[in-house]
């Protein structure tokens, strides 16, 4: 699609940090192959659409993370129905 960028060349992580903490050679080797290969399946699937197609889909996709970002743990909690939730498995440490 002309005048797109792919995804590594838009969200490229600076500095070779990712979620603040610094990437060895071999993460970054590790990050740089997922960018290249979600760019390549976006490109792969965006081709197949209209231009206003993609639009619709972005749409769908932005109310549907902000759905989650405004609506997620109290909707998580209601599905418990009061019982304790499992811990996050996310293997972030704990904030001290």
């Amino acid at each position: 699609m002309p005048g797109q960028r792919s995804i590594s060349e838009a969200e490229k992580p600076a500095e070779a940090k990712l979620g603040g903490s610094p990437l060895h050679r071999e993460q970054m080797a590790v990050v740089a192959s997922i960018y290249r290969a979600a760019s390549t399946v976006r490109q792969h699937l965006a081709g197949q659409l209209s231009d206003e197609e993609c639009r619709s889909v972005a749409e769908g996709l932005r109310r549907v993370v902000l759905q989650v970002e405004e609506q997620g743990e109290e909707r998580r909690l209601a599905l418990l129905d009061g019982a304790e939730p499992a811990p996050r498995r996310s293997g972030r440490r704990p904030k001290a």
